[in-house]
């Protein structure tokens, strides 16, 4: 596409009638208030588990405390339901261990 704003905005404009619409991606984001490395290997076993759903880990700095977002997308409700449900779990086990508070956020 061209760099140019007004360009790139004509050249979309005409080839928009020829693109499909695809599958509409849901997301799920659960924080945790454990640090990746606490996280890594259960949560790579679930993405393992869940390939068709897309598992992304975002720590968050700045804080007294370590924090990280996990961020689940899929087109499939039930599969991200699903996946989510264990990522939940797994979130809880996490906080259980580190003598946290199990009330996961969910969003």
């Amino acid at each position: 596409m061209a760099g140019v704003p007004k360009i790139m905005q004509s050249m979309l404009e005409a080839i928009a009638p020829t693109l499909e619409g695809g599958r509409k991606v849901m997301s799920v984001t659960i924080r945790c208030g454990v640090g990746e490395g606490s996280i890594g290997g259960p949560l790579g076993a679930l993405q393992a588990e869940f390939p068709d759903v897309k598992m992304g880990s975002y720590p968050k700095m700045g804080q007294s405390t370590a924090m990280t977002e996990l961020v689940l997308r899929s087109s499939d409700a039930d599969r991200l339901r699903l996946a989510a449900d264990r990522v939940r779990a797994m979130v809880v086990e996490a906080h259980r261990a580190a003598g946290l508070s199990t009330e996961i956020e969910v969003y």
